[in-house]
């Protein structure tokens, strides 16, 4: 009998905890609170444009073989000893471009004429015709020359193109130039994002 009793209340104490746990968890579950925050991300975009004082708009020369036509100030075809040509290109960030930037030129070359040297700077003209503002590369040979030099880009104002800066390219034949020699020219500019 006095096992039965001492059963009966180990059920009960039992039972009463279970209550209470119950109980606990109801009230927990009942004072619970929750915050959410939440975040939408979007990227910017960055794109150089350039063109030569003879094209109507600025465009995206994005290859080699895409590359704009440089309009040199005399016949390139035509040069001797001590001529100096040159040609303008203007660049700038497009209107979607959301960061300044800059630009490093550099000068590749095929078919080389030993005895041409380059310069590339900004002028304060398209044409080359103005103020040289920045020296930028040289003078330093065409061929195998190690021109690589910096431009500061800055972005537009909202839906609007950075401003434009003018490069200047030039050419100048030394006196131990060859005759009947051909060269061709390509510069990369390449525009790198500043954070």
């Amino acid at each position: 009998m006095a096992q039965q009793e001492k059963k009966r209340k180990v059920r009960a104490v039992l039972a009463g905890g279970l209550v209470l746990g119950v109980g606990a968890v109801l009230t927990m579950a009942a004072w619970n609170s929750s915050e959410f925050a939440t975040g939408s991300f979007a990227t910017g975009a960055f794109v150089l444009e350039g063109k030569t004082p003879g094209e109507v708009s600025f465009g995206h020369h994005a290859s080699e073989g895409d590359a704009a036509s440089l309009d040199f100030s005399l016949d390139a075809s035509n040069i001797g000893p001590g001529d100096t040509v040159s040609a303008g290109f203007a660049i700038r960030l497009d209107s979607a471009t959301t960061f300044d930037g800059s630009a490093v030129i550099d000068t590749a070359v095929g078919d080389p004429v030993e005895g041409l040297r380059q310069r590339v700077y900004t002028s304060s003209t398209a044409e080359c015709a103005g103020e040289a503002v920045l020296e930028l590369v040289g003078p330093t040979a065409l061929v195998g020359g190690s021109g690589s030099a910096t431009a500061d880009l800055l972005k537009g104002a909202a839906d609007t193109a950075g401003e434009t800066v003018n490069l200047c390219f030039e050419v100048t034949a030394g006196e131990e130039i060859a005759q009947n020699g051909a060269s061709t020219a390509v510069w990369k500019i390449v525009a790198t994002q500043k954070s």
